[in-house]
């Protein structure tokens, strides 16, 4: 129908209707006046009216439902009520408001008429139904609902429908079905509809009828439609908080959508009971029982299945907390739940926990201040007077038991009231002190609603003054580095409400002092951590003017008046002295504080230099921490740092451009250096003072190294009065290290006091050194920041004819750099050089550090002279390399915790400067992981984090910091799990987790044999650590890609063992991932691969619950692949013959599970075989396979030890002879000062391992520690394992697949060593018969490696086409003989030689395991080797001839 058909229509239809009620109308006015048949004309108006009525309607909804299938949103083409009747293009002529307005209003007048005449009756409801029917189709329409006209309008026809004609039950049902159920934004105008009908109509029974529809909704029919459910949900909230009393009366129709499956459901009730609660009850409540049993019912809830419904429980909670409508009798309670609920998984049950109880704190009724020890004395006087009244307590609290409290406390006596109010008190703070850890927990949530949440709770149990709560907020003070702004500012606005801001009735006076003495309660008793975060808020504060300037002033009025000396009386009396110490604790603080606004505005400390000065005088003597915090306050000296800075980086260049120093002969520099040459102070104050000491002098004093030798060479002059008897300090040309331990050894037979002293200096010189490496640095950045400026500065006065002359200069600048990037480096190797002052000290440090004769074992010395030797080795790189064996030797075996801590963090530092001499020795530092001392492990926790998280250590090998996830101490298992978080955000669309997943799981499996083997291993891991372990680790796992990948390779590891520990390992880490469709079909496709593991019960079990659990999530052809996989998995459990199965069982209950062998630990040739015991064969199918391999690997070993070393290390003749001259170093120290070790061109080589001495010490002082380069090291095992293979699988394992597998597998791994095999050069000899045995043993090992690779490219071509057979073994063997005789003859008699020297070295080395010394150790090394090969060549016929014509060749 055309639009102008349509609008021709509506407007007969409505004046019709129009004409017919007027007609009506004036007949009821005077009826008389009408036709003579009064009964006629009655019937005619009424028939008239029903068909004129019916058309109306029928036209109007029509036209309503096109409009809602167009647009249901759409605006009115006409505007809003503008009486405009242009017609839309689109839409049809009722997209015009007034039309509806007008059609309303007809309707109206109708029903305003006495139709009760024209019926002789009530009208028929179907009649009725006609104009409910247009309004309630009107209000599907979401812009009809929007007119504030035409929705009163809509409101008035439905009102007189139900008021005045009583059209209540049909109504009911259409609003709740064809309304809310099915239009969301039609809730909060039902809600005004409900108001209207209760308030203006008086017909509040209405609201009972629809929330009785509502209760008998059915869930699972709005299932489908998640906003109609929440329509439904906060309908319910909405009306309750609209008409508490209606709604209260009929509460229990709904009560019943509480045990539904629609949480949207459950959550309205919920927030409809609460509405009732606040609202529907006052002061003098009526009703206490309902209101109480309403109460019950949303306890009950708190454990309700959903967490959206538990969260909402708690958001209810907490508005009655606002509201103040929670009884005192339910506090206890609900906060006891609130706490349950801060462990629950879900974030936002979590959230809104946190919430509530800031809630119940904040509006708790016990008071302001929630100290246990005040309600306890309360408590205890209440008893006492109570005692007077009722005499004995505990039989009167005996006898009201069961009593409702509120009742108790009505009774006249008001310590009644008072008992149970403090009762109740003490148990509130009882239940809410252990919240408060959980709560520091949650500040390291990943969630940053759950961290501000935390902040915001612990804020307000700090204003209560809880228990540990400010504990909880110094933690929550290293948020203040968080890359979130949001926490950033969290932390901030609760440090400034906590502590910066005063009473607002106080004077100036008052308000500073309390804000200067809360920032200085801060600094009691904080940690390094706490201070370097508090010093980050205290500028931010600064720079943000939270902090006023007064509050300077007043920091230093406290600093400056110190304590005064307290006498002799004072001196004995504890309190006297316990005060003194609070007061020189406050000045510390102070100055602590000054120092930490001086960041941000460094005219804080320089207006106030001579009192920092005067502190290193005689004040620095009674209280030598004040020292520390004096040098630093200098330091700010140097920054010249305003407050009008910009930046950061602007600050830095102003501080460049204003730097000021001072002369060295200045007052100020003459207290420093009294303070450092002080005997006085005691060491344990001295050293934090003199660091901070030398930084600042190197920070503001003209010619600091100057200043410090000087300094140096009076402490020296002092010590060694011996060598320097004259009084002056001499320097000597070279000194050794016996020399520098007879001179130390002189100067501490007097005791521990000329320990420290020597101590001091040790430390003294290691600091001074460090400094002035970063001074040398400085110095030279300027000097190239001047030529860069000077350069630009000259092209920019250039003209256009000067172009040539740019281009000189440009060169000229690039020389100019180079040469002084050289300066800088001899500049920085002349520090510790021996020519130098601080070069002098090196022999005697590093002598105190080996400690040769035993005699150093004083704590303090020992760990000043290996931090010593540690910035030593930062400054130098030859010096490094040169002592980092030494260092690791230290660690290793020193039984100093805090020693052995220090020097991992050294390690770190020499790691960021001299990456490459450490990489070799980087597992030593994995090693200490597994330290016994918490400290150790943390340390070296923290440096591999940074190390590995700077790309400065490959992320690889990480078994060892993973399982620092179960570690004892909480701080560790923290740390780890914090790096394992980072390490999975590391990187754009590679998750660095998913990469370490399969070298992990080896380790950690390895793990799992010790501790099933010897459960006191100490690196052994229990099997649940090793599963909670994992668990970990593969939630970060979440790329279907990765998943689906780790499905294929953990599958393909089931062929790889025979061990059902790692089976069962193995699958229990497929079962931690969320496996998708296509994850499913691989692991369907990767049967064959782990189906002979299913022999194990436990495997097969976790197989199926893993199927069991998928099936739940996937597509229905992934539920049919899953099937297909079950049943193929039942059947090869079944076709298993239950003697295997029990044989298997009984093996892993009797028999340790074999462990895997080391890389290069040799293993007995008399262990006999596995798989046997007692001359019986074992049944058991997994340990004969296990016997197999074990049989290999006894096969493949050398007879002997140290001919299984030099296997181990690889086939090359040099290595061979390097291991032969480390053994003849190690059996001859005396004779290692004057040995050299020489490259291939004859100049000395500089190893870290093995260098000259020149210090007088022996290597024997050494552990026998040597760095393992990690590609060197993989390069033998796989060669070994090749060669390994190529010997024995034809043998042991004769299958075509296996074959197949081996050639892939070998094919691979001589890929991987042309690509990372490194080139390294080999010592040379000094017999001209050594070295022809060397070129000899070269040959051999190229030619036999071609001939290698060779048969393995020709093995798979040949294995694809048929398979091998014991016929093509023994024709190999017999071929391998030939070969054998062959080239024997070729080699010549020397040969022959060593293969009888190999023979007879194999049928001794049972005997005679002792390895042989010299010569002959390395004869009878190549002999084996030598015959290796030829029984290679054996297996390789067809490249047994032409190796021979090669030696031909060559010869």
């Amino acid at each position: 129908m055309h639009e102008e058909s349509k609008s021709t229509l509506f407007e007969l239809l409505h004046d019709v209707l129009s004409r017919v009620s007027k007609v009506v109308k004036r007949y009821l006015l005077d009826p008389e006046d009408e036709a003579p048949s009064q009964f006629d004309q009655i019937t005619i108006l009424r028939r008239a009216l029903k068909m004129s009525m019916f058309l109306f309607q029928g036209f109007v909804v029509k036209e309503e439902g096109c409009i809602l299938r167009k647009d249901p949103t759409k605006v009115p083409a006409g505007g809003r009520g503008r009486g405009r009747k242009k017609v839309s293009e689109e839409g049809s002529m009722w997209e015009i408001e007034s039309e509806r307005a007008k059609a309303i209003s007809t309707l109206i007048s109708i029903l305003d008429l006495d139709l009760v005449t024209i019926w002789r009756s009530t009208p028929e409801e179907e009649f009725i139904g006609l104009f409910s029917k247009v309004c309630l189709k009107m209000m599907e329409n979401q812009v009809n609902v929007k007119s504030a006209s035409l929705k009163k309008q809509m409101f008035s026809v439905l009102g007189i429908v139900i008021s005045k004609y009583g059209y209540t039950s049909q109504i009911t049902l259409s609003i709740v079905n064809s309304l809310l159920c099915k239009f969301a934004h039609v809730s909060p105008y039902l809600v005004e509809l409900m108001e209207t009908f209760a308030t203006s109509y008086k017909h509040p029974q209405i609201v009972g009828e629809v929330l009785r529809q509502v209760g008998n909704l059915n869930p699972k029919d709005l299932s489908h439609d998640n906003a109609a459910s929440k329509g439904v949900s906060s309908f319910l909230s909405d009306l309750a908080e609209k008409l508490p009393r209606v709604v209260l009366t009929s509460v229990s129709v709904v009560m019943g959508l509480l045990d539904g499956e629609s949480y949207h459901f459950r959550n309205g009730v919920v927030q409809l009971l609460g509405q009732l609660v606040v609202k529907a009850f006052d002061e003098n409540c009526p009703e206490p029982t309902t209101r109480d049993s309403l109460l019950k019912v949303l306890f009950e809830r708190t454990h309700d299945v959903s967490p959206y419904t538990r969260s909402k429980v708690l958001q209810t909670w907490s508005s009655l907390a606002a509201a103040e409508a929670i009884p005192r009798k339910y506090y206890v309670s609900i906060t006891e739940r609130c706490v349950e609920r801060l462990h629950d998984k879900a974030q936002k049950v979590r959230k809104h926990a946190l919430v509530l109880l800031s809630k119940l704190l904040q509006f708790n009724p016990f008071g302001p201040q929630l100290t246990s020890r005040k309600f306890k004395k309360n408590l205890e006087k209440v008893y006492y007077s109570l005692e007077k009244e009722v005499g004995d307590v505990e039989q009167f609290l005996a006898d009201q038991e069961g009593k409702d409290p509120e009742e108790l406390e009505a009774k006249p006596s008001e310590y009644i009231q008072l008992l149970y109010l403090f009762k109740d008190a003490l148990d509130f703070i009882r239940f809410l002190n252990p919240s408060i850890p959980k709560v520091i927990d949650l500040l390291g949530s990943k969630n940053v609603a759950d961290v501000l949440e935390s902040i915001n709770f612990l804020t307000k149990a700090a204003q209560f003054k809880l228990s540990s709560a400010e504990d909880g907020l110094k933690q929550a003070l290293a948020l203040i580095w968080s890359k979130e702004e949001k926490i950033k500012e969290a932390i901030l606005t609760a440090y400034s409400a906590l502590y910066l801001t005063p009473r607002e009735d106080w004077d100036d006076t008052k308000q500073t002092l309390y804000m200067a003495n809360n920032l200085i309660q801060l600094t009691s008793g904080a940690t390094l951590g706490h201070l370097t975060s508090l010093e980050e808020f205290v500028q931010i504060a600064v720079k943000k003017e939270k902090i006023p300037k007064r509050v300077g002033a007043m920091l230093w009025k406290i600093y400056e008046n110190e304590p005064e000396e307290p006498d002799q009386e004072k001196q004995n009396n504890p309190q006297e002295l316990a005060k003194r110490e609070e007061a020189l604790a406050k000045c510390r603080g102070a100055l602590m504080i000054l120092t930490m606004m001086a960041n941000s505005d460094s005219s804080v400390i320089t207006p106030k230099l001579n009192s920092i000065v005067s502190s290193l005088g005689a004040r620095s003597r009674r209280d030598p921490l004040i020292a520390k915090y004096a040098c630093i306050a200098l330091q700010k000296l140097s920054m010249g740092i305003s407050p009008t800075s910009e930046s950061t980086s602007n600050s830095k260049e102003a501080a460049k451009e204003t730097d000021t120093r001072y002369r060295s002969d200045a007052q100020t520099f003459s207290h420093v250096k009294n303070f450092l040459t002080s005997v006085s102070v005691p060491a344990s104050d001295w050293f934090a003072g003199a660091e901070q000491a030398v930084i600042a002098i190197y920070n503001v004093c003209e010619g600091p190294d100057i200043f410090m030798g000087d300094i140096i060479k009076t402490m020296t002059s002092r010590l060694f009065p011996t060598c320097f008897p004259d009084g002056r300090y001499k320097s000597p040309r070279k000194q050794t290290s016996s020399q520098a331990a007879s001179q130390i050894t002189a100067v501490t037979t007097d005791g521990q006091v000329k320990a420290s002293e020597v101590a001091k200096l040790f430390f003294l010189i290691g600091q001074v050194a460090l400094r002035q490496l970063i001074y040398v640095e400085d110095i030279h950045k300027e000097i190239r920041r001047k030529l860069v400026a000077e350069s630009e500065s000259k092209k920019a006065k250039n003209s256009a004819e000067e172009e040539a002359i740019e281009k000189e200069l440009g060169t000229a600048l690039a020389a100019q750099q180079e040469q002084e990037e050289k300066d800088e480096k001899e500049a920085k190797d002349q520090i510790v050089s021996t020519k130098n002052l601080l070069g002098v000290f090196g022999p005697m440090i590093t002598s105190v550090c080996y400690n040769s004769t035993g005699r150093y074992v004083d704590p303090l010395l020992r760990s000043s002279a290996v931090l010593a030797l540690s910035k030593f080795m930062c400054v130098s790189s030859e010096f490094c390399e040169k002592h980092l064996q030494l260092l690791f030797s230290i660690l290793e075996s020193d039984d100093h915790p805090s020693l052995r801590a220090n020097i991992i963090i050294a390690l770190g530092d020499l790691n960021k400067r001299f990456p490459n001499p450490l990489k070799p020795w980087i597992d030593h530092l994995f090693k200490r992981l597994r330290d016994h001392e918490p400290r150790v492990r943390k340390n070296t926790l923290m440096v591999l984090t940074h190390l590995i998280n700077m790309d400065m250590v490959k992320a690889t090998q990480l078994g060892d910091m993973a399982m620092c996830l179960e570690d004892d101490e909480e701080r560790i298992r923290k740390l780890a799990e914090l790096f394992f978080y980072e390490l999975s955000c590391k990187g754009q669309g590679n998750n660095t987790v998913y990469n370490i997943i399969p070298d992990t799981l080896s380790h950690l499996s390895n793990a799992t044999i010790k501790w099933k083997s010897n459960n006191s291993d100490p690196e052994g891991l229990n099997p649940e650590t090793f599963k909670k372990i994992m668990k970990h680790l593969f939630s970060y796992i979440t790329n279907e890609v990765h998943i689906e990948a780790l499905v294929g390779k953990l599958c393909a590891r089931f062929k790889e063992t025979t061990d059902a520990f790692l089976w069962r390992n193995i699958v229990h880490c497929l079962s931690l991932l969320t496996l998708s469709d296509k994850s499913c079909k691989k692991l369907a496709d990767s049967f064959k691969e782990f189906k002979e593991s299913l022999i194990d019960r436990v495997v097969h079990d976790t197989f199926l619950a893993l199927i069991t659990k998928v099936k739940k999530k996937v597509k229905t052809e992934t539920k049919t692949i899953l099937d297909e996989l079950e049943a193929q998995m039942n059947q090869y459990r079944e076709n298993i013959d239950e003697k295997d199965i029990e044989a298997h069982d009984q093996g892993l209950a009797t028999q340790k599970p074999v462990e895997e062998e080391e890389e290069e630990a040799p293993v007995n040739k008399g262990r006999g075989r596995a798989g046997k015991k007692g001359g019986k064969k074992v049944v058991n199918k997994s340990t004969a396979l296990m016997a197999k391999f074990a049989k290999r690997r006894r096969v493949a070993d050398v007879s002997s030890e140290e001919s299984s070393s030099s296997w181990d290390d690889g086939l090359s003749e040099g290595e061979e002879e390097e291991e032969v001259g480390r053994r003849k170093r190690k059996s001859n120290p005396k004779g290692s000062d004057s040995m050299e070790i020489e490259g291939e061109d004859g100049e000395e080589e500089h190893s870290s391992a093995r260098v000259p001495r020149d210090d007088g010490l022996d290597d024997a002082d050494l552990l026998d520690l040597t760095p393992t380069p990690r590609k060197q090291t993989t390069q033998k095992i796989l060669d070994t394992q090749d060669e390994d293979e190529d010997i024995f699988d034809a043998e042991e394992l004769d299958t075509q697949a296996f074959e197949a597998k081996k050639a892939q597998k070998r094919e691979l791994r001589k890929q991987q060593l042309q690509k990372s095999t490194p080139k390294t050069a080999t010592p040379k000899t000094t017999t001209q018969k050594n070295s022809k045995k060397k070129s000899e043993s070269e040959e051999m090992s190229v030619e036999s490696q071609e001939s290698v690779s060779e048969k393995s490219e020709k093995s798979e071509e040949s294995e694809e086409k048929k398979k091998t057979t014991k016929k093509n073994v023994a024709s190999k063997q017999k071929n391998a003989k030939k070969a054998k005789k062959q080239e024997s003859s070729d080699e010549g008699s020397e040969i022959a030689s060593s293969k009888e020297e190999s023979s007879k070295s194999s049928s001794e080395s049972e005997e005679d395991s002792s390895p042989k010394k010299g010569k002959a150790t390395r004869g009878r090394g190549r002999g084996i080797i030598e015959e290796f090969f030829r029984i290679r060549r054996g297996f390789l016929s067809q490249k047994g001839q032409s190796y021979t014509r090669k030696r031909e060749r060559k010869g």
